[in-house]
C-alpha cells in the first residue's frame, strides 16, 4: 500500500477568558470552524475543540501548562491557521504559537469565519500543496 501524505494544519485561537460564557461560545465558533474545514477537505488540529472537554478532569487554563503540548502540535503542522476571534492579538496562546510557527518557517494564515465558510483558506491552501 502506498502511503498518501495528507497536510495538517494548527488552528489557533483565544480560549481562556475571566467569563465562562466567552469561552465556551469561543470553543463553539472554533469547533464550527473545525468542522466546515474538515467538509472541505481541510485537515485541522484544534487544540480547543480536543481539549475543552478535558475541564472535567479541572485542568489549568494556564498557557503555561498547555504550552509543550500545543508546541508539540505545532512541529507537526505544516501551517498555522489564526481565527481571528476577539481578544486573539492579546491571546498569550496565540501569540507564542504564531512565534513559534514564525520560528520553524510555518505559513500562517489570519482568517475570520466568511474566509472559512466560503472556502477562500481552502483555496489558499491548495494553492500552497
Amino acid at each position: 500500500m502506498n502511503k498518501v501524505t495528507y497536510k495538517l494544519h494548527y488552528l489557533a485561537c483565544p480560549y481562556t477568558h475571566a467569563d465562562k460564557a466567552v469561552m465556551k461560545e469561543r470553543f463553539k465558533k472554533v469547533t464550527d470552524v473545525a468542522v466546515e474545514l474538515l467538509k472541505q477537505n481541510v485537515f485541522v488540529f484544534s487544540p480547543i475543540s480536543y481539549n475543552a472537554p478535558w475541564e472535567d478532569y479541572e485542568l489549568p487554563h494556564i498557557f503555561s501548562f498547555w504550552e509543550h503540548f500545543d508546541k508539540a502540535f505545532v512541529e507537526r503542522s505544516d501551517s498555522v491557521i489564526v481565527l481571528k476571534l476577539e481578544g486573539w492579538e492579546k491571546s498569550v496562546g496565540v501569540r507564542e504559537e504564531i512565534k513559534y510557527a514564525q520560528g520553524l518557517g510555518l505559513p500562517i494564515y489570519y482568517v475570520d469565519w466568511e474566509q472559512v465558510e466560503n472556502g477562500e483558506l481552502a483555496n489558499m491552501l491548495k494553492g500552497e500543496q
